[in-house]
């Protein structure tokens, strides 16, 4: 283990077990997995996946170095399958495209907007349990 900036130590690969080696590798894989099932859109793509969809659809604004945002990762995914019918989710990366974001009031990540009929319908800021949200999509849909 080296010490990076700040003092802090840098834990990789030297000095890990391989039982340390692989469980950091199921993470990745679990991770990767669950963003592959929530699928990411940019400002081009906003209008035909989100304004002209015919189911309400919920957008998640997020950054990549937003560690709640990638708590939330498992509690969309969740969502995505039990409400696949009814509901369709989408991430969009409000770091690359903070002009295009904040149309839409977005200024702290992770922030939610629902969408339906083209126009939002609610919004919601910050991590939030599966139930909560849940709660929140049943009030306002």
């Amino acid at each position: 283990m080296g010490v990076g900036t700040g003092g802090f130590r840098n834990f990789g690969t030297e000095g890990e077990t391989a039982y340390d080696a692989s469980v950091r590798s199921q993470a990745r894989d679990q991770r990767d997995s669950l963003r592959a099932m929530i699928s990411e859109i940019n400002a081009g793509q906003f209008e035909q996946q989100v304004i002209a969809s015919k189911l309400p659809v919920l957008v998640e604004f997020f950054s990549e170095y937003c560690h709640p945002c990638q708590q939330m990762l498992l509690v969309l995914a969740e969502i995505a399958k039990e409400r696949t019918e009814k509901l369709r989710i989408f991430k969009f990366n409000a770091g690359e495209a903070p002009e295009f974001s904040s149309r839409f009031h977005v200024h702290s990540v992770p922030n939610f907007v629902l969408f339906r009929d083209g126009q939002p319908i609610g919004q919601r800021t910050g991590y939030t349990p599966k139930r909560d949200l849940l709660g929140w999509l049943d009030t306002t849909v």
